[in-house]
């Protein structure tokens, strides 16, 4: 069953998953966001005309996930390449397969 498969993925750290987790990708923006970073890293001026968001909502909502711990940036150039951390990649991903995203 889907239970047994999300508890098969699930480790004890992420028994423990603090609230601001939780809130940071509760937003249906943020998951996009998090489904077109799961593939590449990405110019925020490119993800915010993908997503068809504007910079300032977009950056409100790299922010959450940033200090989440979920993203990271890099400069390069002119611009900011977000991408999901290390730590994520994994869990990002399980979440949208379970998701269907």
């Amino acid at each position: 069953s889907i239970i047994v498969y999300i508890d098969s993925q699930i480790t004890e750290e992420d028994r423990t998953i603090q609230p601001e987790i939780l809130n940071a990708i509760a937003d249906p923006n943020r998951v996009k966001v998090l489904r077109i970073l799961a593939d590449k890293r990405i110019c925020v001026i490119d993800l915010a005309q993908e997503l068809g968001i504007s910079h300032n909502l977009l950056s409100f909502h790299l922010k959450k996930l940033v200090k989440a711990g979920i993203l990271n940036k890099e400069r390069s150039g002119n611009c900011y390449y977000y991408f999901i951390t290390k730590h994520w990649e994994e869990r990002i991903n399980h979440l949208l397969k379970f998701l269907n995203i």
